[in-house]
């Protein structure tokens, strides 16, 4: 693309590829009238994960069963991430939960996990705490396009 001095639009080359989101500037100069002219090279689109950027554990309380996989009745669902790591904090009577258990999804009231309970019998709001994972998030520079 080139621009004018006033910034309008002197030339520009249009790309379709529906694959790609967009350009990244690798250079810029001024020609002897003034205008502007970029350089730039598409951008492909590399996303690996997305979680949230809070560090802070989010208790939340649910009802679990052992041999279950899901919490239910879980009123703040939609703050959890995928990939979370769960634990169980109080309330869980004799389920139990290994370590290490992540989010698989958290839709409505529902939050399912990638292990089920263990130990025996259900409980009904049990204390339950996710910690954000953001820190394993995977370096996309390293892959291929």
């Amino acid at each position: 693309m080139s621009f004018k001095y006033d910034g309008t639009l002197l030339k520009s080359t249009n790309i379709k590829d529906t694959d790609d989101i967009g350009f990244k500037t690798r250079n810029h100069v001024v020609d002897n009238s003034g205008d502007i002219i970029i350089a730039a090279n598409k951008q492909k689109p590399i996303q690996t994960v997305v979680n949230r950027f809070d560090s802070a554990p989010i208790s939340f309380a649910g009802d679990i069963a052992n041999g279950a996989a899901t919490v239910t009745n879980v009123s703040n669902a939609t703050s959890l991430a995928t990939g979370d790591i769960v634990s169980i904090t109080s309330g869980a009577g004799s389920v139990t939960l290994a370590a290490g258990v992540k989010v698989l999804t958290a839709t409505g009231t529902t939050v399912t996990l990638d292990t089920n309970f263990g130990g025996s019998g259900t409980a009904t709001g049990a204390i339950l705490s996710a910690v954000d994972v953001s820190g394993l998030i995977e370096d996309s520079s390293k892959q291929s396009v």
